[in-house]
Protein backbone atom coordinates (compact mmCIF):
# COMPACT_ATOMS: atom_id res chain seq x y z
CA UNK A 1 0.00 0.00 0.00
CA UNK A 2 1.75 3.21 -1.21
CA UNK A 3 2.40 5.91 1.19
CA UNK A 4 2.61 9.72 0.69
CA UNK A 5 4.38 11.98 2.49
CA UNK A 6 3.41 15.27 4.16
CA UNK A 7 6.68 16.60 4.49
CA UNK A 8 5.22 17.90 7.64
CA UNK A 9 8.13 17.57 10.45
CA UNK A 10 7.66 14.46 12.61
CA UNK A 11 4.03 13.53 11.47
CA UNK A 12 5.41 10.76 8.85
CA UNK A 13 7.37 9.33 11.38
CA UNK A 14 4.00 9.02 13.54
CA UNK A 15 1.87 7.05 10.51
CA UNK A 16 5.00 5.28 9.15
CA UNK A 17 5.61 6.79 6.17
CA UNK A 18 2.61 9.10 5.32
CA UNK A 19 -0.84 8.83 4.59
CA UNK A 20 -2.37 6.17 2.54
CA UNK A 21 -2.35 6.80 -1.62
CA UNK A 22 -5.43 7.77 -2.55
CA UNK A 23 -7.62 8.33 0.79
CA UNK A 24 -9.80 10.95 1.72
CA UNK A 25 -8.64 12.67 5.13
CA UNK A 26 -10.48 14.92 7.33
CA UNK A 27 -8.96 17.27 8.92
CA UNK A 28 -11.16 19.15 11.90
CA UNK A 29 -9.99 21.42 14.15
CA UNK A 30 -10.45 24.83 16.58
CA UNK A 31 -10.22 28.11 14.78
CA UNK A 32 -6.48 29.15 15.16
CA UNK A 33 -5.33 25.72 15.29
CA UNK A 34 -3.56 25.77 12.07
CA UNK A 35 -5.90 23.57 9.95
CA UNK A 36 -5.27 25.76 6.85
CA UNK A 37 -1.31 25.87 7.12
CA UNK A 38 -1.26 21.80 7.76
CA UNK A 39 -2.88 21.44 5.01
CA UNK A 40 -0.72 24.07 2.82
CA UNK A 41 2.20 22.11 3.98
CA UNK A 42 0.98 19.07 2.46
CA UNK A 43 0.12 20.55 -1.21
CA UNK A 44 3.59 22.86 -1.15
CA UNK A 45 6.06 19.55 -0.36
CA UNK A 46 4.05 17.56 -2.45
CA UNK A 47 4.87 19.99 -4.99
CA UNK A 48 8.50 21.14 -3.88
CA UNK A 49 9.93 17.93 -2.37
CA UNK A 50 7.67 14.67 -4.08
CA UNK A 51 6.83 15.63 -7.35
CA UNK A 52 3.12 15.80 -6.81
CA UNK A 53 1.02 18.61 -8.26
CA UNK A 54 -1.78 20.10 -6.19
CA UNK A 55 -5.01 21.58 -6.41
CA UNK A 56 -6.11 23.75 -3.20
CA UNK A 57 -9.90 24.71 -3.35
CA UNK A 58 -10.67 27.38 -0.43
CA UNK A 59 -14.11 28.87 -0.04
CA UNK A 60 -12.83 31.00 2.67
CA UNK A 61 -9.65 33.05 1.29
CA UNK A 62 -8.73 34.78 -1.76
CA UNK A 63 -5.67 33.64 -3.88
CA UNK A 64 -3.89 36.94 -2.54
CA UNK A 65 -4.84 36.33 1.04
CA UNK A 66 -3.67 32.69 1.10
CA UNK A 67 -0.66 33.67 -0.96
CA UNK A 68 0.79 36.06 1.19
CA UNK A 69 -0.12 34.24 4.87
CA UNK A 70 1.80 31.08 3.49
CA UNK A 71 4.64 33.03 2.40
CA UNK A 72 5.06 34.00 5.89
CA UNK A 73 5.86 30.56 6.56
CA UNK A 74 8.35 30.31 3.68
CA UNK A 75 5.83 28.61 1.19
CA UNK A 76 6.00 30.52 -2.15
CA UNK A 77 2.72 28.80 -4.03
CA UNK A 78 2.90 32.03 -6.60
CA UNK A 79 5.59 30.46 -8.19
CA UNK A 80 5.13 27.31 -8.34
CA UNK A 81 1.78 28.47 -9.83
CA UNK A 82 3.86 29.86 -12.37
CA UNK A 83 5.56 26.41 -12.75
CA UNK A 84 2.55 24.62 -13.27
CA UNK A 85 2.38 22.68 -10.09
CA UNK A 86 -0.76 23.71 -8.38
CA UNK A 87 -3.48 25.07 -8.90
CA UNK A 88 -5.81 27.50 -6.63
CA UNK A 89 -9.40 27.74 -6.96
CA UNK A 90 -11.16 30.77 -5.18
CA UNK A 91 -14.84 29.38 -4.63
CA UNK A 92 -15.49 32.65 -2.05
CA UNK A 93 -18.31 33.56 -4.02
CA UNK A 94 -20.30 30.02 -4.05
CA UNK A 95 -23.63 30.60 -1.81
CA UNK A 96 -25.93 28.07 -3.14
CA UNK A 97 -26.37 23.95 -3.75
CA UNK A 98 -25.89 24.80 -7.44
CA UNK A 99 -22.48 26.43 -7.00
CA UNK A 100 -21.51 23.71 -5.06
CA UNK A 101 -22.04 21.37 -7.79
CA UNK A 102 -20.50 23.72 -10.13
CA UNK A 103 -17.30 24.10 -8.40
CA UNK A 104 -16.74 20.68 -7.43
CA UNK A 105 -17.00 19.84 -11.20
CA UNK A 106 -14.72 22.18 -12.20
CA UNK A 107 -12.29 20.50 -9.09
CA UNK A 108 -12.94 17.43 -10.92
CA UNK A 109 -11.72 19.25 -14.03
CA UNK A 110 -8.89 20.85 -12.83
CA UNK A 111 -7.38 17.99 -11.65
CA UNK A 112 -7.70 15.94 -14.46
CA UNK A 113 -5.86 19.04 -16.30
CA UNK A 114 -3.02 19.39 -14.43
CA UNK A 115 -2.85 15.21 -13.19
CA UNK A 116 -2.59 16.51 -10.02
CA UNK A 117 -2.21 13.97 -7.17
CA UNK A 118 -3.16 16.01 -4.15
CA UNK A 119 -6.15 17.87 -3.03
CA UNK A 120 -7.28 20.08 -0.16
CA UNK A 121 -10.90 21.46 -0.24
CA UNK A 122 -10.95 24.22 2.46
CA UNK A 123 -13.69 24.02 3.85
CA UNK A 124 -15.82 21.28 3.66
CA UNK A 125 -18.00 22.84 6.26
CA UNK A 126 -19.47 25.46 3.73
CA UNK A 127 -20.14 22.47 1.44
CA UNK A 128 -22.00 20.72 4.41
CA UNK A 129 -23.82 24.03 5.36
CA UNK A 130 -25.70 24.18 2.01
CA UNK A 131 -26.28 21.29 1.51
CA UNK A 132 -28.90 18.39 3.29
CA UNK A 133 -26.96 16.20 5.36
CA UNK A 134 -27.88 13.16 2.46
CA UNK A 135 -26.95 15.54 -0.19
CA UNK A 136 -23.83 16.24 1.92
CA UNK A 137 -23.13 12.44 2.45
CA UNK A 138 -24.09 11.82 -1.59
CA UNK A 139 -21.51 14.37 -2.42
CA UNK A 140 -18.65 13.12 0.27
CA UNK A 141 -19.07 9.24 -0.58
CA UNK A 142 -19.87 9.15 -4.73
CA UNK A 143 -18.40 12.41 -6.05
CA UNK A 144 -15.44 13.42 -3.79
CA UNK A 145 -14.44 9.70 -2.30
CA UNK A 146 -15.07 6.95 -5.76
CA UNK A 147 -14.22 9.97 -8.30
CA UNK A 148 -10.77 11.25 -6.61
CA UNK A 149 -9.72 7.22 -5.51
CA UNK A 150 -9.86 6.54 -9.37
CA UNK A 151 -8.03 9.21 -10.16
CA UNK A 152 -5.10 8.38 -7.36
CA UNK A 153 -5.60 11.51 -5.89
CA UNK A 154 -4.78 11.81 -1.78
CA UNK A 155 -7.30 14.65 -0.23
CA UNK A 156 -7.49 16.50 2.86
CA UNK A 157 -11.10 17.82 3.77
CA UNK A 158 -11.23 20.78 6.22
CA UNK A 159 -13.84 21.34 8.65
CA UNK A 160 -14.67 23.92 11.48
CA UNK A 161 -14.54 22.49 14.94
CA UNK A 162 -16.69 25.46 17.42
CA UNK A 163 -14.94 25.28 21.27
CA UNK A 164 -16.60 22.70 23.35
CA UNK A 165 -17.92 20.57 20.40
CA UNK A 166 -16.73 16.90 19.82
CA UNK A 167 -18.96 16.57 16.63
CA UNK A 168 -17.75 17.02 13.18
CA UNK A 169 -20.14 18.65 11.34
CA UNK A 170 -23.31 16.79 10.35
CA UNK A 171 -21.80 13.68 11.81
CA UNK A 172 -21.67 11.57 9.11
CA UNK A 173 -18.43 13.00 7.82
CA UNK A 174 -16.01 11.07 9.95
CA UNK A 175 -17.25 7.25 8.73
CA UNK A 176 -17.43 8.84 5.12
CA UNK A 177 -13.73 9.57 5.28
CA UNK A 178 -10.43 7.07 5.68
CA UNK A 179 -8.77 9.26 8.51
CA UNK A 180 -9.94 11.91 10.85
CA UNK A 181 -7.42 14.23 12.54
CA UNK A 182 -8.23 16.92 14.95
CA UNK A 183 -6.60 19.77 15.95
CA UNK A 184 -6.89 21.76 19.30
CA UNK A 185 -6.31 24.50 21.44
CA UNK A 186 -5.54 24.21 24.89
CA UNK A 187 -5.60 27.65 26.98
CA UNK A 188 -2.95 26.93 30.34
CA UNK A 189 -2.58 30.27 31.78
CA UNK A 190 -1.47 33.00 29.52
CA UNK A 191 0.17 30.17 27.02
CA UNK A 192 -1.41 28.24 24.17
CA UNK A 193 -0.83 24.57 23.56
CA UNK A 194 -1.74 22.89 20.84
CA UNK A 195 -2.44 18.96 19.93
CA UNK A 196 -3.44 17.15 17.90
CA UNK A 197 -5.61 13.60 18.02
CA UNK A 198 -5.90 10.84 15.33
CA UNK A 199 -9.27 9.64 15.96
CA UNK A 200 -9.24 7.25 13.06
CA UNK A 201 -7.02 5.98 9.95
CA UNK A 202 -7.91 3.13 8.05
CA UNK A 203 -4.38 1.06 6.62
CA UNK A 204 -1.86 2.40 9.22
CA UNK A 205 -0.99 1.61 12.43
CA UNK A 206 -0.33 3.28 14.74
CA UNK A 207 -0.27 3.93 18.67
CA UNK A 208 0.00 7.53 18.90
CA UNK A 209 -3.91 9.15 19.78
CA UNK A 210 -3.01 12.68 20.95
CA UNK A 211 0.22 14.23 19.70
CA UNK A 212 1.25 17.75 20.59
CA UNK A 213 2.38 19.85 17.85
CA UNK A 214 3.62 23.39 17.61
CA UNK A 215 3.59 26.49 14.62
CA UNK A 216 6.95 27.98 14.22
CA UNK A 217 8.42 29.99 11.30
CA UNK A 218 8.13 26.89 8.61
CA UNK A 219 4.55 26.22 9.96
CA UNK A 220 3.59 23.04 12.13
CA UNK A 221 5.97 20.70 13.78
CA UNK A 222 4.69 17.46 15.40
CA UNK A 223 6.45 16.88 18.79
CA UNK A 224 7.57 12.81 18.25
CA UNK A 225 6.27 11.04 21.27
CA UNK A 226 9.49 9.60 23.32
CA UNK A 227 10.26 6.05 22.48
CA UNK A 228 8.90 3.36 24.63
CA UNK A 229 12.26 1.71 25.13
CA UNK A 230 14.64 3.21 27.17
CA UNK A 231 17.99 3.45 24.77
CA UNK A 232 21.33 5.10 25.37
CA UNK A 233 24.56 4.59 27.45
CA UNK A 234 27.17 6.55 29.19
CA UNK A 235 31.20 5.91 28.19
CA UNK A 236 33.50 4.40 31.00
CA UNK A 237 36.43 5.14 28.75
CA UNK A 238 36.03 8.47 27.91
CA UNK A 239 35.36 11.41 30.86
CA UNK A 240 35.13 15.09 30.59
CA UNK A 241 36.68 17.27 33.59
CA UNK A 242 34.91 18.87 36.19
CA UNK A 243 37.96 21.93 36.18
CA UNK A 244 38.21 20.74 39.58
CA UNK A 245 40.91 18.45 40.08
CA UNK A 246 39.41 17.00 43.27
CA UNK A 247 35.81 16.59 42.29
CA UNK A 248 37.68 14.65 39.19
CA UNK A 249 39.27 12.29 41.94
CA UNK A 250 35.78 11.91 44.04
CA UNK A 251 34.32 11.11 40.59
CA UNK A 252 36.33 8.37 39.65
CA UNK A 253 38.01 10.34 36.52
CA UNK A 254 35.70 12.55 35.39
CA UNK A 255 32.26 13.29 34.14
CA UNK A 256 31.49 10.08 32.12
CA UNK A 257 30.42 10.55 28.25
CA UNK A 258 27.06 10.14 27.40
CA UNK A 259 25.85 10.07 31.39
CA UNK A 260 23.40 12.77 32.90
CA UNK A 261 24.49 14.16 36.32
CA UNK A 262 22.38 16.68 38.55
CA UNK A 263 24.15 19.38 40.97
CA UNK A 264 21.97 19.73 43.81
CA UNK A 265 21.83 21.78 47.07
CA UNK A 266 19.89 25.28 48.52
CA UNK A 267 20.51 28.69 47.10
CA UNK A 268 23.97 29.95 47.49
CA UNK A 269 26.06 26.03 47.76
CA UNK A 270 27.87 27.02 44.58
CA UNK A 271 25.90 25.16 41.95
CA UNK A 272 25.99 27.70 39.33
CA UNK A 273 29.69 28.37 39.90
CA UNK A 274 30.28 24.57 40.13
CA UNK A 275 28.70 24.50 36.66
CA UNK A 276 30.71 27.15 35.18
CA UNK A 277 33.56 25.90 35.97
CA UNK A 278 32.81 22.70 34.16
CA UNK A 279 31.89 24.72 31.31
CA UNK A 280 34.92 27.03 31.50
CA UNK A 281 37.46 23.77 31.32
CA UNK A 282 35.92 22.35 28.66
CA UNK A 283 35.68 24.73 26.45
CA UNK A 284 39.14 25.85 27.18
CA UNK A 285 40.16 22.13 25.76
CA UNK A 286 38.33 23.20 22.77
CA UNK A 287 35.55 20.73 23.44
CA UNK A 288 31.94 22.26 22.69
CA UNK A 289 29.25 23.47 25.42
CA UNK A 290 26.41 24.90 25.62
CA UNK A 291 25.05 26.37 29.02
CA UNK A 292 21.52 26.90 28.86
CA UNK A 293 20.16 28.91 32.14
CA UNK A 294 16.96 29.81 33.78
CA UNK A 295 17.96 32.14 36.15
CA UNK A 296 20.46 34.84 35.26
CA UNK A 297 21.43 36.56 31.72
CA UNK A 298 23.91 36.03 29.11
CA UNK A 299 25.42 39.64 30.39
CA UNK A 300 25.35 38.29 34.12
CA UNK A 301 26.88 35.05 33.22
CA UNK A 302 29.55 36.83 30.74
CA UNK A 303 30.30 39.19 33.96
CA UNK A 304 30.62 35.69 36.44
CA UNK A 305 32.99 34.32 33.73
CA UNK A 306 35.61 37.25 33.73
CA UNK A 307 35.57 37.79 37.20
CA UNK A 308 37.26 34.32 37.53
CA UNK A 309 39.90 34.95 35.22
CA UNK A 310 38.69 34.10 32.08
CA UNK A 311 37.28 35.92 28.82
CA UNK A 312 34.13 34.90 27.67
CA UNK A 313 34.96 36.19 23.91
CA UNK A 314 37.41 33.92 23.59
CA UNK A 315 35.51 30.93 25.11
CA UNK A 316 32.99 32.03 22.87
CA UNK A 317 33.60 29.69 19.59
CA UNK A 318 33.39 26.96 21.89
CA UNK A 319 30.64 27.99 25.01
CA UNK A 320 27.96 29.07 23.74
CA UNK A 321 25.37 30.56 26.85
CA UNK A 322 21.60 30.95 26.24
CA UNK A 323 19.55 32.79 28.72
CA UNK A 324 15.67 31.90 28.93
CA UNK A 325 13.07 32.45 30.47
CA UNK A 326 10.55 29.15 30.87
CA UNK A 327 7.77 31.18 31.99
CA UNK A 328 7.43 32.79 28.43
CA UNK A 329 6.80 30.03 26.44
CA UNK A 330 4.26 26.90 26.45
CA UNK A 331 6.54 23.81 27.16
CA UNK A 332 7.08 22.38 24.24
CA UNK A 333 7.62 25.19 21.94
CA UNK A 334 10.54 25.25 24.56
CA UNK A 335 11.62 21.27 23.95
CA UNK A 336 11.53 22.22 20.08
CA UNK A 337 13.80 25.89 21.30
CA UNK A 338 16.06 23.36 22.93
CA UNK A 339 16.56 20.88 20.20
CA UNK A 340 17.02 24.08 17.05
CA UNK A 341 20.11 25.07 19.71
CA UNK A 342 21.39 21.83 20.21
CA UNK A 343 21.25 20.39 16.45
CA UNK A 344 23.06 24.07 15.10
CA UNK A 345 25.39 23.78 17.76
CA UNK A 346 26.16 20.33 18.15
CA UNK A 347 27.80 20.37 21.98
CA UNK A 348 29.93 18.11 23.60
CA UNK A 349 27.92 19.18 26.81
CA UNK A 350 24.46 20.50 27.30
CA UNK A 351 24.41 22.20 30.83
CA UNK A 352 21.46 23.54 32.25
CA UNK A 353 20.92 25.39 35.20
CA UNK A 354 18.71 26.62 37.42
CA UNK A 355 16.10 23.63 36.58
CA UNK A 356 14.13 24.19 39.80
CA UNK A 357 13.00 27.33 37.90
CA UNK A 358 11.53 25.40 34.65
CA UNK A 359 9.65 22.99 37.32
CA UNK A 360 7.86 26.03 39.05
CA UNK A 361 7.19 27.63 35.26
CA UNK A 362 5.45 24.09 34.15
CA UNK A 363 3.72 22.54 37.97
CA UNK A 364 5.25 19.72 39.17
CA UNK A 365 3.12 17.27 37.63
CA UNK A 366 3.83 18.56 34.19
CA UNK A 367 7.80 18.72 35.01
CA UNK A 368 7.96 14.88 36.22
CA UNK A 369 6.69 14.21 32.69
CA UNK A 370 8.63 16.66 30.09
CA UNK A 371 11.92 16.22 32.60
CA UNK A 372 11.73 12.14 31.94
CA UNK A 373 10.98 12.54 28.50
CA UNK A 374 13.59 14.49 27.90
CA UNK A 375 16.55 12.92 30.09
CA UNK A 376 15.73 9.96 28.16
CA UNK A 377 16.17 11.58 24.61
CA UNK A 378 19.61 13.27 25.11
CA UNK A 379 20.27 9.58 27.00
CA UNK A 380 19.64 8.15 23.12
CA UNK A 381 21.32 11.09 21.52
CA UNK A 382 24.32 10.59 23.57
CA UNK A 383 24.96 13.72 24.94
CA UNK A 384 26.83 14.31 28.03
CA UNK A 385 24.43 16.44 30.05
CA UNK A 386 24.50 18.24 33.43
CA UNK A 387 21.82 19.93 34.97
CA UNK A 388 21.83 21.92 38.22
CA UNK A 389 18.75 22.42 40.97
CA UNK A 390 18.21 24.46 43.75
CA UNK A 391 16.51 21.72 46.25
CA UNK A 392 17.37 20.79 49.86
CA UNK A 393 17.90 17.47 49.00
CA UNK A 394 16.81 14.26 51.18
CA UNK A 395 14.73 16.88 53.13
CA UNK A 396 12.55 17.58 49.60
CA UNK A 397 12.75 15.35 46.24
CA UNK A 398 14.24 16.63 43.08
CA UNK A 399 12.07 13.86 40.68
CA UNK A 400 14.81 12.83 38.95
CA UNK A 401 16.90 10.77 41.23
CA UNK A 402 16.43 8.19 39.53
CA UNK A 403 17.47 8.98 36.36
CA UNK A 404 20.84 10.23 36.90
CA UNK A 405 24.11 8.56 36.50
CA UNK A 406 25.59 10.80 38.89
CA UNK A 407 24.37 13.26 41.74
CA UNK A 408 26.70 15.91 43.19
CA UNK A 409 25.11 16.91 46.38
CA UNK A 410 25.76 20.59 48.42
CA UNK A 411 25.15 20.69 51.80
CA UNK A 412 25.62 23.94 53.62
CA UNK A 413 25.76 24.48 57.54
CA UNK A 414 26.43 27.42 59.79
CA UNK A 415 28.05 27.46 63.33
CA UNK A 416 29.63 30.43 64.61
CA UNK A 417 32.60 30.44 62.38
CA UNK A 418 29.85 30.87 59.52
CA UNK A 419 28.59 28.99 56.75
CA UNK A 420 30.24 26.28 55.84
CA UNK A 421 29.78 24.51 52.30
CA UNK A 422 30.25 20.70 51.55
CA UNK A 423 29.75 18.63 48.50
CA UNK A 424 29.03 14.94 48.61
CA UNK A 425 28.94 11.98 45.48
CA UNK A 426 25.73 10.83 46.09
CA UNK A 427 25.73 8.68 43.34
CA UNK A 428 27.69 7.15 40.65
CA UNK A 429 26.76 4.80 37.93
CA UNK A 430 29.06 2.64 36.94
CA UNK A 431 31.99 3.84 39.41
CA UNK A 432 33.15 2.52 43.01
CA UNK A 433 31.14 5.38 45.53
CA UNK A 434 33.89 8.10 46.99
CA UNK A 435 32.40 8.03 51.10
CA UNK A 436 34.08 10.90 51.99
CA UNK A 437 32.93 14.66 51.75
CA UNK A 438 34.72 17.48 50.82
CA UNK A 439 34.58 21.23 51.85
CA UNK A 440 34.01 23.42 49.38
CA UNK A 441 35.42 26.73 48.89
CA UNK A 442 35.62 29.82 46.53
CA UNK A 443 38.96 31.48 46.42
CA UNK A 444 39.35 35.31 46.03
CA UNK A 445 40.06 34.91 42.36
CA UNK A 446 36.50 33.08 42.37
CA UNK A 447 37.51 29.30 41.53
CA UNK A 448 36.37 26.60 43.31
CA UNK A 449 38.45 24.42 45.59
CA UNK A 450 37.73 21.47 47.54
CA UNK A 451 39.25 19.86 50.66
CA UNK A 452 38.84 16.21 51.56
CA UNK A 453 37.77 15.53 54.95
CA UNK A 454 38.60 12.42 56.87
Amino acid sequence: MEKVKTGIPGLDGVLGGGFLKGSLILIAGHPGAGKTTFSAMFIYNGAVKFGEKGVYLNFCESKRDFYAYMKNFGMDFESLEKEGKIRYIDAMTVVSAKDVEDIVRFLIESIIDLDAKRVVIDSLSVITDLLTPEKARALINNTLAKILKNLGVTAILIMDLPYGEEKIGHGIEEFITDAVFALYLNISGDKVERYLEIRKIRGIKTEYVIIPYIIKENGLEIIIPPPHGIQGSFSCDITYTTGVPKLDEMLGGGINKGSLSVIMGPSGSGKTMLALSIAIANAAEGKKVLFISFSESVKQLHERIRAIGHDPEKLSRFLKIRAINPFGYPKYVMLIKFRDIINEFKPELYIVDSLERFMIALGEEDFIRYIGRRAYELKSLGLTTIMTMSVDHLKKGAYIDDLMDNIILLRMYCDKTGIQRYLYIWKTRGKKGFDKPALLSVTDDGKVELTIKD
